[in-house]
């Protein structure tokens, strides 16, 4: 077997047993968990490896490491290790199920259960993908899916890339019984911030934003709090009989229906599929998350997140050195600088994201915000993602988290998103959001249907140059171009959204993807009289064509309108939810003081 591999360099060298390895050594399956003698804090896990040879053909030897389990974020199957550093990763298929996460629709399976429970056909037979032994103890998750076919995921992967975004939420619930977990998940939620309808959280001091869903879920729904408990209690079971081996079993968190893209390998078995690396998930539905904090504050004046000193004083290297030293054998000094590493591999959020609401609060008087900057030469020698204990070893703390990505419908479906997702995030702002079209009125489905162009001869009207052809999204099918109107609800008013289709344009290079959609900017508009919305539109959707969709070149409106630009911004919830606050914003209305 011979495997294709793609160049990659990473800053993070998580293993102190690879630093010396000169061997280009392939992370093939993750293994058991195990308890650590020298750091209780950090817990273990049996990685396997095959080296790679010259030719990129695998060799036979399986080779066992026990690293720390909150490096599985960098360590992930598929990736290539030499002298510690991650230098490639395999090429592997990519596809995307629509499964359900409903008790009965999967099960854990084993190749050990298989051949000595007779519990049915091997998960994984060696002809598709050869494992260190015939009977594998490790655990899978076996979804069902159409026509008998099955998608496999190793129990590993699913914990560690779908209990939440972070490294340490799986360190903590590996390590300690619930009654020491739960307050290094959570602090108490002031509930003066709270606001009916939504489910409040205040995250610990190492917890990431991006746990919020997983942590809300846990806190309130007692199928989530089961699963998530269920994992110390199988920790735990080294400390109480012989073996140092526990084989995880870690199912959904959340019933219902769901979507789940990973990376992997097709089986010869009825067409089944063995997902090795799980790309991203989608979001349960349920209510809004409202997000607090124990240590930075979000201030309304600006909305940037501080550190707060009224416990601890934070420390954060002027410089983070450019290569990352951890060991699973240590754990970090109590007070020295702390870093955050992002995991070499981003999680999709699939379809609509679950609202969070992060709690804004005034600013503080009195000059209780503090920030210790640590200067190059006070750097910590190596760094640790376990529990601060004791002082004078030089072992820095580190955490790991993979950033999240959101997906992208194309841009007429992400405005619609974007605006629902608002909807829900300030529904005592934004009553309602409708799209529309002259045959179905306002709807709230979720899938918009877009409003078709007439060519200018259907109306007899007499195209500028080059207008008619502009008209159809597709010349060469004479497909017409559509446009989304979208209706936001406000108590004192409707706020429109105009936008065009637009048409993708194949433009190969080294620069930019090799195909885009053509950019317009987006029009919000007011209406004096809402009686005049309908001939507005008709007189909107003709006169659209003749300044092929450049929408600052209209010339009138019965009301107030202005064309806006679809920025992004870095804490967006979603694709184009900084682009329709900004349109917003163009009308008079700030999201972010209405509430």
């Amino acid at each position: 077997m011979k495997v294709i591999l793609r160049k990659i360099k990473s800053r993070a060298i998580p293993d102190d047993n690879l630093r010396s390895d000169p061997r280009q050594l392939l992370v093939w399956w993750y293994g058991p968990l195990t308890t650590n003698s020298q750091a209780k804090s950090i817990p273990k896990i049996v990685v396997f490896f095959r080296p790679v040879r010259e030719d990129g053909s695998l060799d036979d030897l399986f080779l066992k490491r026990e690293v720390a389990l909150a490096h599985l974020g960098l360590l992930r199957i598929g990736t290539v290790w030499q002298n510690g550093v991650r230098v490639a990763r395999v090429a592997r298929g990519k596809k995307r199920f629509r499964v359900w996460f409903e008790e009965n629709a999967w099960r854990f399976v084993s190749p050990y259960d298989s051949v000595h429970k007779h519990l049915g056909p091997n998960p994984i037979p060696s002809s598709d993908y050869r494992l260190a032994y015939v009977s594998d103890k490790n655990y899978l998750l076996e979804f069902k899916l159409p026509e008998g076919r099955h998608l496999f995921i190793p129990c590993v992967e699913f914990f560690f890339r779908c209990y939440g975004r972070s490294a340490e939420v799986k360190r903590v619930l590996a390590t300690y019984p619930w009654t020491e977990a739960e307050p290094r998940l959570y602090k108490p939620f002031d509930e003066g911030a709270s606001r009916p309808g939504m489910w409040p959280i205040k995250l610990a001091r190492r917890i990431h934003d991006a746990d919020a869903v997983f942590l809300a879920h846990v806190k309130y729904d007692p199928y989530a709090c089961r699963a998530a408990k269920c994992i110390y209690a199988q920790a735990e079971a080294p400390l109480s009989n012989t073996t140092r081996y526990v084989f995880l079993k870690a199912g959904p968190w959340f019933q219902g229906p769901a979507e789940i893209e990973v990376e992997g390998i097709h089986l010869e078995r009825g067409g089944s599929f063995l997902g090795l690396r799980i790309v991203g998930c989608s979001d349960p539905r349920g209510k809004p998350v409202l997000r607090d904090r124990e240590n930075p504050y979000l201030f309304d004046s600006d909305a940037t997140s501080r550190p707060c000193a009224s416990e601890h004083l934070r420390a954060s290297l002027r410089r983070p050195p450019d290569v990352v030293e951890l060991t699973e054998d240590e754990e970090p000094d109590d007070g020295l600088a702390s870093l955050e590493i992002e995991e070499e591999d981003d999680y999709k959020v699939l379809g609509q994201p679950r609202a969070v609401i992060p709690v804004r609060r005034a600013r503080p008087s009195g000059g209780n915000e503090a920030l210790i900057i640590v200067s190059e030469s006070a750097s910590p020698r190596i760094c640790s993602t376990g529990e601060p204990h004791g002082r004078g070893k030089g072992v820095g703390a580190a955490s790991t988290c993979a950033d999240t990505l959101l997906e992208s419908h194309g841009l007429l479906h992400d405005v619609w998103n974007a605006a629902r997702h608002l909807q829900r995030k300030h529904p005592h702002t934004i009553q309602a959001v409708h799209w529309y079209t002259f045959k179905d009125g306002f709807q709230d489905a979720d899938h918009p249907r877009l409003i078709a162009l007439k060519p200018f001869h259907a109306d007899g009207d007499g195209p500028a140059e080059g207008s008619n052809a502009w008209v159809y999204i597709d010349p060469h099918t004479r497909t017409p171009r559509g446009a989304l109107v979208i209706r936001l609800q406000l108590a004192e008013r409707p706020v429109y959204l105009f936008e065009l289709q637009r048409r993708f344009v194949w433009k190969p290079s080294a620069a930019a993807p090799a195909d885009f959609q053509k950019t317009f900017r987006g029009l919000v508009f007011t209406l004096d009289d809402q009686a005049k919305f309908v001939p507005w539109l008709r007189a909107l959707l003709s006169e659209v064509r003749r300044v092929k969709g450049v929408l600052k070149h209209l010339r009138w409106c019965p009301g107030s309108a202005h064309v806006f630009k679809h920025v992004s911004a870095a804490k967006e919830d979603l694709p184009c939810e900084a682009a329709v606050k900004n349109a917003l914003k163009k009308v008079g209305i700030d999201l972010r003081r209405a509430d």
